[in-house]
């Protein structure tokens, strides 16, 4: 018996027209609910029971769509590993479902959630998407002008067209080739990282900068310096 979708009208228990249920008559909104509930907690068993309940009603489908989002909301820079390894895992169980007829092994689906049971949980991700856009709604926050204007400098650079035109224009004044200035512009404004984490020595930085006569290690204290009187 697979699962129904069923053609009852609203009831008094306020539910839809068309209500999906898995085989034990479940609702499927509420088993995915749970589910995420489960996994926040680290529930395993509870979480395992109904994302297997979701599998074996034919909604693996839901299952797999659903775990990334749940990775990313609870998991998040907590554990960047696992939120990587769970949607893989969903990513390689879609992949097999679109070549076969019917629904493959669950097992990919079970492993992601015990996987993020067992992790380590943060919020900040989705605490920070909120932030952001609850502030914008109160006219209190930046919106992207806002963010472009401000940094207009750095953002608008030789791999914008407007960059370009201003770019071309200095160069020109300089009399100094476009090439030249515009890989200037983005070793010394565009490129700069914040932090940044050094690897051997960043040999190949060294020679880049090198190539448009460039001191790499001025560059990094000049852009150190810069954010210092920002901050």
């Amino acid at each position: 018996m697979g699962a129904r979708m069923s053609n009852e009208t609203e009831s008094e228990s306020g539910e839809d027209e068309f209500v999906i249920r898995l085989e034990d008559g479940s609702l499927l909104g509420s088993a995915i609910s749970g589910l995420q509930k489960m996994i926040r907690r680290g529930m395993e068993a509870e979480a395992l029971v109904l994302a297997l309940g979701m599998l074996d009603s034919g909604y693996g489908l839901a299952l797999a769509r659903r775990l990334p989002i749940i990775a990313a909301e609870d998991l998040g820079l907590a554990s960047p590993e696992a939120v990587a390894q769970a949607c893989t895992l969903c990513i390689t169980w879609i992949a097999l479902r679109k070549e076969q007829k019917h629904q493959p092994d669950g097992l990919p689906l079970a492993m992601a959630v015990m996987l993020l049971c067992r992790s380590a949980k943060n919020r900040e991700v989705d605490n920070a998407g909120v932030v952001i856009r609850e502030e914008q709604k109160r006219q209190a926050g930046d919106k992207p002008h806002d963010i472009i204007e401000r940094y207009h400098e750095l953002i608008v650079d030789s791999h914008t067209p407007r960059g370009k035109q201003r770019l071309r224009k200095i160069a020109e004044e300089r009399n100094v080739p476009y090439e030249q200035l515009a890989w200037e512009d983005f070793y010394q404004t565009g490129a700069q990282l914040e932090p940044l984490k050094q690897i051997d020595g960043d040999r190949w930085s060294h020679r880049a900068y090198a190539l448009f006569g460039l001191d790499y290690e001025a560059e990094l204290r000049k852009g150190k310096k810069t954010q210092h009187e920002k901050q």
